[in-house]
């Protein structure tokens, strides 16, 4: 016999809790999508927020001024000049406060019903430490404002969080309010997932538009989307071709590259062709078709004449030394390294 619970609501609605929700499943059903943007600052008990794995996968950057100098120089030995390196620290995103230009209301925080009233987004500063030096000079720093972001309601960052249905009502909001929303020009606004292939996880593709690629390219591929800590993804996919070689292809700033699949093996690692070999066979030496592809890869990549892997890391920072944009007084090798690190990390 099904019941209303009229007394119990009307004993919550009178006598708000302060301990605890009388709804606890509706703050359940948004707590993947808190929990996810909570993520950005903390990312587990311990652990740095994504936000510092973004940082850190940034780096650092050099400039040049090209000046006539023997204090830098590239790996031909022309001069550069000196060069200033300058990268970020500390990036910290806060709660929504009032402007500090406004001394009547110094820090005072930002609610979400103010914001639905006067029609603005309830956001909060991004803050970071900018850090440089020239040559090899003292490290010198200032700290800059990045910009204004969205806070989710409810999140670890808003200043509703840990509130429950008395405090709730004191700052205007519903007893059961449950967040998991952003509030953009005073419109409540909601983040739409999209379905995307599982991360780091092979999928076997049969694409008719892989034969478009080249006059050998058969249909058949292998794709994976591979997933950073910052959790920023990059799909790379293996073409199978008909003459029995297998090719690596990537994406970077919306360009796509193509690369033998033995050359990305070979500089990943300082092996030998029979380790290859083996590895590949996995001691199915039996099955004919496998052995005969893997000798066809390895007897093809000799026309490379890269047989190490330093030659091979050497050959591709050679190729990607303009594309990646790195610092003009890396080695081939260096840049190599952090293309590998970038794209098919080991």
């Amino acid at each position: 016999m099904s019941t209303f619970n009229t007394v119990e609501r009307e004993r919550i609605f009178r006598n708000p809790s302060n301990e605890r929700f009388g709804t606890p499943s509706l703050q359940e059903v948004v707590a993947p999508h808190i929990e996810a943007f909570n993520s950005i600052s903390e990312f587990g008990e311990g652990q740095p927020g994504l936000l510092d794995y973004a940082v850190r996968d940034i780096g650092s950057v050099s400039v040049f001024d090209n000046a006539d100098s023997s204090i830098n120089v590239d790996p031909n030995g022309s001069s550069l000049g000196n060069k200033l390196t300058y990268w970020l620290e500390d990036v910290k995103l806060f709660q929504p406060m009032v402007s500090e230009r406004d001394t009547t209301t110094l820090k005072r925080r930002t609610y979400p019903t103010e914001c639905r009233e006067r029609l603005c987004t309830y956001r909060g500063r991004l803050q970071g430490k900018l850090c440089w030096r020239v040559n090899n000079g003292p490290v010198q720093s200032d700290i800059r404002d990045l910009g204004l972001v969205p806070i989710m309601i409810r999140s670890n960052r808003c200043n509703l969080k840990d509130m429950y249905p008395k405090d709730l009502i004191a700052h205007n909001e519903e007893s059961e309010e449950m967040g998991g929303y952003f509030i953009v020009n005073g419109i409540e606004k909601l983040i739409r997932l999209l379905i995307v292939p599982r991360r780091n996880h092979v999928t076997a593709i049969i694409r008719n538009s892989f034969q478009n690629r080249g006059p050998t390219y058969s249909t058949f591929g292998c794709a994976i989307r591979c997933a950073r800590r910052d959790q920023t993804t990059l799909t790379n996919t293996i073409h199978y071709l008909t003459d029995g070689n297998v090719m690596f292809r990537f994406a970077w700033r919306k360009q796509e590259y193509l690369l033998p699949a033995m050359l990305v093996f070979k500089s990943l690692i300082d092996c030998s062709d029979k380790e290859i070999f083996d590895a590949l066979c996995q001691g199915d030496t039996s099955n004919t078709f496998l052995t005969d592809r893997i000798e066809l890869l390895l007897r093809s990549f000799k026309i490379y004449n890269l047989f190490t892997r330093d030659q091979c890391l050497n050959y591709i920072g050679e190729k990607f030394r303009v594309t990646m944009g790195l610092d003009e007084d890396l080695t081939n090798k260096e840049i190599a390294t952090a293309t590998n690190s970038t794209f098919w990390p080991s």
